[in-house]
């Protein structure tokens, strides 16, 4: 027996060979890509067609009941979600500007106090009271040093029982209430007497 000769193009490597036609479009260009493929074995050739091209297209798809109930409650969740991430902003953004005015006050407070030479400092004091004056006088506790005094108003002025640190009596001005309605009964007692 007579061995024939290979018939099928084959590469050096021993694979068949495929040649890629050329492809025109309606106004003659090139696209660059096969659109079949031409194999040639035993003096015959074959085209085959391209190898389909994956793709993805959004279509609409009719949902079942349960379908349409799963997609309410997965809805519903986000919404949630969306409410939880406004209200996380808003906490955020309330303590990010709580933060810029504590921020622009001891900034202004700095600015003053290098522009003047003075700064205002939390000190211990201690409101006593001075009945030769009528006066009550705020004190620096580490000092003693008197830094304000103030004329007392009526209730300050009420002197104290001794031991228990509450005034004898408490001076109170009548609501208008009380006033009109003595003022009416002291011009009905007068009206009514002979």
């Amino acid at each position: 027996m007579r061995r024939r000769k290979n018939p099928i193009p084959m590469t050096d490597d021993g694979a068949i060979k495929v040649t890629p036609p050329k492809t025109a479009h309606a106004n003659g260009v090139s696209n660059g890509g096969p659109t079949t493929v031409t194999i040639t074995a035993l003096g015959k050739s074959v085209e085959l067609p391209p190898k389909p091209r994956a793709v993805t297209r959004y279509i609409d798809h009719k949902l079942t009941p349960a379908e349409k109930i799963q997609r309410g409650v997965e809805h519903r969740k986000i919404l949630a979600q969306i409410d939880d991430a406004k209200a996380s902003a808003k906490e955020d953004a309330s303590e990010h500007k709580s933060r810029i005015n504590a921020l622009a006050e001891a900034e202004r407070a700095k600015r003053i106090a290098a522009d003047t030479g003075v700064e205002r400092r939390a000190v211990a004091c201690e409101e006593r009271r001075n009945e030769a004056q009528s006066t009550i006088e705020t004190v620096r506790l580490d000092t003693g040093k008197i830094i304000d005094a103030r004329s007392m108003d009526a209730n300050e002025r009420q002197l104290v029982i001794p031991g228990t640190g509450v005034a004898a009596t408490e001076v109170r001005e009548p609501s208008t209430k009380k006033r009109r309605a003595s003022k009416i009964g002291k011009q009905a007692e007068a009206t009514a007497a002979p």
